[in-house]
């Protein structure tokens, strides 16, 4: 069998398996089309899926078609290729001209992108077509590409979740296999039992021969005469905990939620009839334990008796609540996950926009009179996309990608300093009280960041208050948590076991009710005005990045308390290495070479660096800046790099520029956390960094700075 007969057959069945014919329209498809028309500007946009005889329209704007002989469709010719589909005249393409949507339809027009999924199987197109010839540009193919590969990620998501649905379908199987154990079991069970309490009123009259089958049965018996256990069984002391032959009541071992109901079965005097229920036992301990009962009515020495046979089901129920608490906790996890990624890539994205147009603000604000209307319009301009790229820093810190600069720092001196500052903004009738253990263990962590951790708590906490007089604890310290401590955690799969800072404040609000409780860190979940709702996700995030893990316990009318962990500091910091061998460069001027796949951000570091003085080389992608190295080494002064891009990514061509110039000064430029940079491949041979979104006189004091120290020989 050839390799492209098994790739198709490969490349059908994950389309039969991800059932993508049969699932309901997803807004996902349908947002991409509208975004794919914005971009494209053309009236017939549509995702294919091409299966083995049929071109399918999974979603589609501007046609009522549902499909199509894969045949006669060009979409299944852009899936053959394994890549973007250009045709700006198909009347003029051979392999085209003659399908009926170019004869009779009057279809002349054609762009598709494939849309693949595990990297590299097609399975249908992003595509749009039009009635006139036409031709896009690579700005607007560029963008269409990045959308088909959107959709490939939604579809590959899918499939992970259809093995998820397996692999709990096969867990399902298992327990059901487990559960018809446990019945023949129980059944068996049932069956002693029966046969134990009717051979039971057989022997009333003959206490030494029923004491010795009580004696040897596991679950505990125990005769109820008005109130009091007249008889029992070692099993029974063992499941109530109490010495044998001590007089015992029903109002003392049985639970007081369910001693009414269980009263109700002693007194129901009905002969024969049978009971069946779980109630909870009181143990001489205090402990609370489950047990399984099965009852009925009896003599006993000639009084009326409820007989009660106790299956101890304690170690079941933890069981099973064991399992719930994992199940939601991962759940949890995999939500957080979820949202952690789309928050990122998003405010990743939108760095990009921003960079552009706050660059573009600055370089324009330059040349405007600043008492000019059009100085005002633009300085509202540059306000607005400030306060956008503040929702982006928060939407990297809640996804774990925030910028920090970590230091040690004692967080009850934070702790001070931040309260200090909100002491004054907090509500008169709110009463702060503060219990800062000191000396505390430093922890390894962003001053600013913890700072917003703080300043975010208080005001959660004050908020809680409602104007109602109350108090806000704030409390740190220092201990141990083990596994036990950390399972109840929001992110404690990232957590072991050791000496963790904590900082704890508490309040005696309002409190939560647990459905509350369940998304308080779910962003843009507020219960109070909108338009707010990221303090505690934010929290979360910024957490989660210094690999801490928080505590939230709430109860509606009895406040909150929120609890929050930093692992403490290694010992020994590693000291910083002496430079040798320099060679220092007079000439802060020169050849920059810029690579970022964005063109609006590449023309603006030619305006903003041209003006400063330098030459700028750019290149739209990793290869291309490779290659523009090779050829312009000798006259480039410095790289900047931004760390995503096509072809081959910041990280990449890092190293293959490195090891083609060990001396030349490297600039990474990018939305995420420069911290990232040493935890990766780049190690920490990084000179310096230019966040996006970033001001023009900022990238030329960092260039400048960049070239003025000393190069390594």
């Amino acid at each position: 069998m050839s390799d492209a007969t098994e790739f198709e057959r490969e490349r059908l069945k994950l389309i039969k398996e991800l059932d993508l014919l049969n699932a309901p329209p997803k807004p996902a498809y349908e947002a991409t089309i509208k975004l794919a028309k914005r971009i494209s500007g053309l009236p017939l946009n549509m995702i294919t899926v091409i299966d083995h005889d049929r071109c399918w329209l999974l979603a589609k704007d501007g046609t009522d078609m549902e499909f199509m002989s894969k045949s006669q469709s060009i979409c299944a010719e852009a899936v053959r290729l394994k890549k973007p589909l250009l045709v700006k005249d198909l009347t003029k393409d051979p392999r085209i001209s003659d399908f009926p949507i170019v004869t009779d339809g009057g279809i002349r027009f054609y762009y598709g992108v494939p849309i693949f999924i595990k990297d590299n199987f097609p399975i249908g197109t992003l595509c749009m077509v039009d009635t006139e010839p036409q031709d896009l540009d690579e700005e607007r193919q560029e963008g269409i590409q990045h959308l088909a590969q959107q959709v490939g990620n939604v579809i590959d998501l899918q499939q992970h979740q259809v093995e998820l649905k397996k692999l709990n379908e096969q867990l399902l199987s298992e327990i059901k296999v487990r559960q018809a154990t446990e019945a023949e079991l129980l059944s068996a069970q049932n069956s002693l039992e029966e046969r134990v309490l009717v051979r039971t009123n057989e022997l009333v009259d003959h206490k030494d021969q029923l004491q010795a089958i009580y004696d040897n049965i596991p679950s505990g018996v125990a005769v109820v005469v008005e109130g009091e256990v007249a008889f029992s069984n070692p099993a029974f002391y063992r499941l109530s905990g109490h010495k044998q032959d001590s007089p015992l009541s029903v109002s003392t071992l049985i639970h007081g939620d369910d001693l009414e109901r269980f009263e109700s079965y002693t007194r129901d005097a009905k002969g024969a009839c049978e009971v069946q229920d779980e109630i909870r036992v009181v143990h001489a301990s205090g402990e609370v334990r489950w047990a399984d009962l099965r009852g009925r009515h009896t003599n006993f020495l000639g009084k009326p008796a409820f007989m009660a046979v106790l299956h101890d089901l304690t170690a079941v129920r933890q069981a099973e609540l064991e399992r719930e608490r994992l199940h939601a906790k991962l759940e949890r996890a995999q939500k957080l996950e979820s949202l952690g990624a789309l928050a990122g890539g998003i405010a990743h994205d939108f760095n990009n926009f921003l960079t552009g147009i706050l660059g573009n603000t600055k370089l324009v604000l330059r040349s405007v009179p600043e008492d000019s209307d059009q100085c005002l319009k633009l300085k509202k301009i540059e306000k607005g996309a400030n306060r956008a790229a503040q929702l982006c820093r928060q939407m990297l810190a809640y996804a774990g990608r925030g910028r920090f600069e970590l230091e040690t720092l004692c967080l009850s001196e934070t702790v001070t300093e931040i309260a200090t500052l909100l002491e004054v903004s907090l509500p008169k009738k709110a009463h702060l009280e503060f219990n800062l253990e000191r000396p505390l263990p430093h922890i390894l962590a962003d001053s600013s960041q913890v700072g917003q951790v703080v300043m975010n708590l208080l005001t959660n906490a004050s908020d809680a208050l409602e104007d109602e007089p109350g108090t806000i604890s704030v409390t740190t310290g220092c201990r141990f948590f083990d596994r036990k401590d950390l399972a109840n955690t929001y992110l404690s799969g990232n957590t072991a076991p050791g000496e963790y800072v904590y900082l704890e404040v508490q309040d005696t609000g309002c409190g939560m009710a647990p459905e509350v409780l369940q998304r308080v860190f779910d962003p843009f979940f507020t219960t109070k005005e909108p338009g707010r709702g990221f303090g505690m996700a934010t929290v979360l995030g910024i957490v989660r990045s210094h690999n801490g893990a928080v505590v939230a316990q709430s109860e509606l009318g009895e406040g909150s308390r929120v609890c929050v962990l930093f692992p403490v500091a290694p010992s020994e910091m590693q000291e910083a290495t002496p430079e040798e061998n320099l060679e220092i460069i007079e000439d802060i001027y020169g050849a920059i070479l810029v690579a970022d796949d964005e063109q609006d951000i590449r023309e603006l570091y030619h305006e903003i660096l041209e003006d400063a003085g330098f030459e700028v080389l750019s290149a739209s992608d990793g290869a291309e800046a490779v290659a523009m190295f090779r050829t312009h080494q000798s006259r480039l002064s410095a790289v900047i790099l931004d760390l995503s891009m096509p072809k081959m990514g910041g990280e990449e061509v890092f190293q293959e520029i490195r090891s083609l110039d060990k001396t030349i000064r490297i600039l990474i430029s990018s939305g995420y956390d420069p911290t990232e940079l040493t935890s990766g491949t780049l190690g920490t041979d990084v000179l310096a960094f230019i966040k996006k979104p970033f001001d023009p006189d900022e990238v030329v004091a960092t260039l400048q700075d960049a070239l003025k120290i000393p190069k390594k020989l």
